[in-house]
């Protein structure tokens, strides 16, 4: 099982706008070897939002990010809603 961390700053203002669009990547449920994921808010830091993603298998996890990832982030129009990600 391959399990992905997500952190990404948002603005104080955009929070509402992030949560919104986040909401986008339901589409993720049907690619192949997604096992599921969750998120939510650091407590320790209230404006770094946090995503874990479990994946079958490195090979599937992959193919989502070569095949299918652009499209999902795209289409969300998340890509304004926050400062940096790692």
């Amino acid at each position: 099982m391959i399990i992905k961390r997500i952190s990404c700053k948002v603005r104080e203002e955009n929070k509402d706008v992030f949560y919104k669009h986040q909401k986008q990547w339901k589409s993720l449920s049907d690619a192949k070897g997604f096992l599921g994921q969750v998120g939510g808010w650091d407590i320790k830091q209230p404006l770094t939002a946090c995503v874990y993603s479990c994946w079958r298998n490195l090979e599937d996890y992959q193919h989502f990010m070569k095949e299918e990832h652009d499209k999902i982030f795209f289409n969300s129009g998340q890509e304004n809603t926050y400062e940096s990600f790692k």
